[in-house]
């Protein structure tokens, strides 16, 4: 779905929608149930951007599953809330809050991204899971990509980024220029990251404004994969700053009726903007 937030827990085993397998996944997941979580699958298990990094198929997918509810400190099921899908023929990336246990004993809605590439009968043939861990850990804990090594470094932008993507993408990477930033921005969005909310242009000058500017004139990143719906548009990326690519995220930028971004939903643990200097 785009739009407005879900306002009630959906995508639980028996929603009835072709595409939910991706929801089912998780689900599985946080019960650390491999023989579910395989069953979402067209083939071979194939999950990536683990709480630990990286990927893992085979025999190397149960252990991760076994170890996903401990990671997380549930011992139960958790309650997932649908918000937003974007999808673009065979690539879905749904967001989802996940009630989880805070370092403080509290419950946190904690937010997620799960992308994926949908084969057969709506079964996945590969996903990966994305989130910041402050909120649930107390710290970040920077990922490395799940997608195979690249031979070459992105410093400017893809043609399928679409639009104000686009421009907002060049502001930041090649220029970091704040304020060109910003006026990508409709005056009322907002910013989410972990669950920290900025919302509107003065506290995003603030918050830009606080990350002093990267060395050698901007970022360097490495965009692994886009989806993009006529509204939304999901971004995987990777730095390549070190070897190997040390940081990974989601970031998924909801455009305005004026071309302006609405929303800017981050799902990383990267130190933000070093990227793994």
């Amino acid at each position: 779905m785009t739009g407005p937030e879900a306002s009630g827990p959906t995508g639980a085993p028996g929603s009835g929608r072709a595409d939910a397998e991706d929801v089912r996944l998780l689900h599985a997941l946080f019960r650390g149930d491999a023989a579910e979580a395989a069953s979402c699958f067209a083939g071979d298990p194939d999950l990536g951007s683990l709480p630990t990094g990286g990927r893992v198929r085979g025999e190397a997918f149960r252990a991760a599953v076994d170890a996903w509810p401990t990671w997380f400190g549930t011992a139960n099921a958790v309650e997932l809330t649908e918000r937003f899908r974007t999808r673009q023929r065979n690539r879905l990336v749904t967001e989802v809050w996940a009630a989880l246990p805070s370092p403080e004993g509290e419950t946190v809605r904690l937010p997620m991204a799960i992308s994926s590439e949908v084969g057969e009968a709506g079964r996945l043939n590969r996903a990966r899971i994305y989130f910041c861990t402050k909120p649930i850990r107390g710290g970040l804990n920077p990922r490395p990509t799940s997608f195979p090594h690249h031979g070459h470094f992105v410093s400017a932008i893809p043609e399928d980024v679409p639009d104000i993507n686009a421009e907002y993408f060049r502001n930041q990477i090649v220029e970091w220029d704040v304020a060109g930033m910003v006026r990508a921005y409709a005056r009322d969005a907002y910013i989410e990251r972990g669950t920290d909310r900025i919302e509107g242009r003065e506290r995003m000058l603030e918050y830009y404004g606080s990350f002093p500017a990267p060395a050698s004139g901007g970022l360097t990143i490495v965009v692994d994969n886009t989806v993009y719906d006529g509204r939304n548009c999901a971004v995987e990326w990777s730095s390549p700053r070190t070897e190997p690519f040390t940081t990974s995220g989601l970031a998924v930028y909801e455009r305005a009726e004026n071309r302006f971004f609405a929303a800017n939903r981050q799902y990383d643990d990267s130190t933000w903007p070093h990227l793994g200097e």
